[in-house]
C-alpha cells in the first residue's frame, strides 16, 4: 500500500470517528433535554407572524414550551394576556441593570407591595417630591388592595410585575413545576392588567433569581426584565441613615436603577433622604452626587421607542446584538411589516 493510500485511509477513519462522536453527542443532548426539561434548540427563537410577540394574539406555543412538553391552557383564560403589545426587538436573555440614558438619570424602583400601611405614605412622599417611580408589585397583594394600585396608575407611576406570591422562579424551574410558573407569571400578568387597565411591560424576578430557562420564558412573553445596580439593602438595615450611603456608593456617574421596598417602614425616610441628595437639596451635597430622577422608561430608553421596533431603535438598545442606524432600522421594520401584510 502506498503512502498516499495510507493517508486517504487514515483520513477516512478519522472522519468516520468524528461523525460517530457527533451523533452520540447529539443523541445525548436530546436525552438530556427530555430528562431535564431544557430546550434542545438554541435561541433566538423563530417567531411566526402570529406569535404574540408580534402583537397578533395566540398562545405562546414556541420552542421552549414545546421542548418542555408544557400543555397550553384554554385560550379564553388568557384573552387579556394575548392582546398585549409585545416588545419585538429586546435581545434574548437581556437583563437591565442600569440606565441607557445619557443624562445620568437615576430611576427609583420599589418592590413587594402594595402594603396597606406603608405604600400610601410612600405615594404621598413621591407626590410631594415630584418623583415618578416604578412599583414591582406582588399580585397577591395587588389583588387584596387594588385601590392602591389604581392610585399608582392615576398618579403617573409605572406598575411592573413581581410574580403572584414572590416565588423563587429558578427553584420553580428546576422543579419543573410548570403550573406554578404559569400562575406566577402568565396568570399574575392577566390579573394585574385587569387592575391597572394597562399592559404589563416590566418584570423583576424575586431575589433577582433567573436562570436560562426563566429568561427565555419571560422573553417569549415580551417582558423586559429589570434588575438593579444599587439598593435593596433596606430589608437588612431597616434604617434610612444606614441605607442611603451604600445606595449612593452604588450609583455610577452614568446613573442607576435603585431598588427599595415599600413593605419596609423606613421606606418614606429613605426616599426623602435619597431624593434630598439626588436633587441637591440636602446641605453639604457634592455637585457630583446630583442626578436627575427619571422614570424607568426614560432610564432604559423606552420613552424614545428603543426596544420596540420603532424608528428610534438604535445603538442604545440594540448594540448588545446588532447595531443599526435609526433610519436603517426604521426601513427594515417597514419592510418586515409590508411583507407580513402581504402574506396576511
Amino acid at each position: 500500500i502506498t503512502m498516499s493510500e495510507r493517508s486517504r485511509l487514515l483520513l477516512a477513519c478519522l472522519s468516520s470517528s468524528v461523525a460517530t462522536v457527533l451523533l452520540i453527542g447529539l443523541a445525548q443532548v436530546v436525552l438530556d433535554s427530555r430528562e431535564t426539561g431544557r430546550s434542545v434548540l438554541s435561541l433566538p427563537l423563530s417567531l411566526s407572524p402570529s406569535s404574540p410577540r408580534r402583537g397578533r394574539g395566540g398562545w405562546q406555543n414556541l420552542r421552549v414550551e414545546e421542548s418542555l412538553g408544557m400543555v397550553k391552557p384554554p385560550e379564553g383564560n388568557h384573552a387579556g394576556w394575548n392582546s398585549r403589545p409585545y416588545v419585538d426587538d429586546e435581545p434574548v436573555n437581556y437583563l437591565r441593570y442600569g440606565c441607557n440614558s445619557v443624562d445620568r438619570s437615576v430611576a427609583i424602583t420599589i418592590d413587594d407591595g402594595p402594603d396597606p400601611n406603608n405604600t400610601p405614605k410612600v405615594l404621598d412622599t413621591l407626590a410631594s417630591l415630584g418623583i415618578k417611580a416604578t412599583f414591582f408589585v406582588v399580585v397577591a397583594n395587588a389583588a387584596a388592595w387594588p385601590d392602591i394600585i389604581k392610585r399608582m396608575v392615576e398618579e403617573g407611576h409605572t406598575v411592573g410585575l413581581h410574580t403572584h406570591t414572590h416565588q423563587n422562579l429558578t427553584q420553580v424551574w428546576e422543579e419543573k413545576d410548570w403550573n406554578t410558573l404559569r400562575a406566577e407569571i402568565d396568570e399574575a400578568a392577566v390579573t394585574l392588567e385587569g387592575i391597572t387597565g394597562q399592559p404589563v411591560r416590566y418584570f423583576r424576578p424575586p431575589y433577582g433569581a433567573v436562570n436560562q430557562g426563566v429568561r427565555e420564558y419571560l422573553w417569549e412573553r415580551g417582558l423586559t426584565v429589570v434588575m438593579w445596580n444599587t439598593g435593596c439593602v433596606d430589608w437588612y438595615y431597616r434604617d434610612a441613615d444606614q441605607e442611603v450611603p451604600p445606595i449612593m456608593h452604588g450609583i455610577s456617574d452614568a446613573g442607576a436603577i435603585v431598588c427599595m421596598h415599600d413593605t419596609q417602614p423606613s421606606a418614606v425616610a429613605e426616599i426623602e433622604h435619597l431624593a434630598g441628595i439626588l436633587q441637591g437639596r440636602l446641605a453639604g451635597t457634592s455637585p457630583a452626587a446630583v442626578h436627575p430622577i427619571s422614570t424607568l422608561e426614560h432610564c432604559i430608553g423606552h420613552d424614545m421607542g428603543f426596544g420596540e421596533g420603532g424608528a428610534a431603535e438604535n445603538a442604545t438598545d440594540a448594540c448588545n446584538c446588532n447595531c443599526t442606524e435609526p433610519a436603517e432600522a426604521a426601513a427594515e421594520q417597514a419592510e418586515v411589516e409590508a411583507e407580513e401584510e402581504a402574506e396576511g
